[in-house]
């Protein structure tokens, strides 16, 4: 029923998709506990870096920010699938299971880099589906 509901257009869909993503990380809005998690990776980018210490001190923000960001990256990668023909017609579903695949570990529910790399990479594929529509691809490059 609920692949059914996002696979159509509906207004309140991405309401709904919120609200999914928000119980998912509800143990972390009703316990915002520091975690262990917040040791910086010895492989994490410069800006992950310079941003991490800001969040540090209040675990309740950063679940917060982050819980915006992947937001904002689903509704992006939702975007760029349906405007490229990926889908045959307009849905969030594709949203749905990036909130759920992106949810499903505790170690990513706060400003973790996996979330920073995604956002990239998703910004990437959109420019190379955009390239892969010119007819003159060196200009673009």
């Amino acid at each position: 029923m609920l692949i059914r509901y996002f696979r159509k257009l509906q207004a309140l869909t991405p309401l709904l998709l919120f609200l999914i993503g928000a119980v998912l990380w509800s143990e972390t809005w009703f316990s915002p506990e520091p975690v262990f998690y917040f040791s910086s990776p010895t492989n994490a980018g410069p800006f992950y870096l310079y941003l991490q210490p800001a969040f540090e001190w209040n675990p309740l923000v950063s679940w917060v920010g982050a819980f915006v960001f992947l937001y904002m990256q689903a509704i992006l990668l939702n975007q760029i699938v349906t405007s490229q023909g990926i889908l045959d017609k307009y849905s969030f579903l594709t949203s749905l299971i990036y909130v759920m695949l992106m949810s499903s570990s505790l170690g990513a529910l706060y400003l973790h880099p996996l979330l920073f790399s995604n956002f990239f990479i998703i910004i990437a594929i959109k420019k190379i589906f955009q390239t892969y529509d010119e007819e003159i691809v060196l200009v673009e490059v």
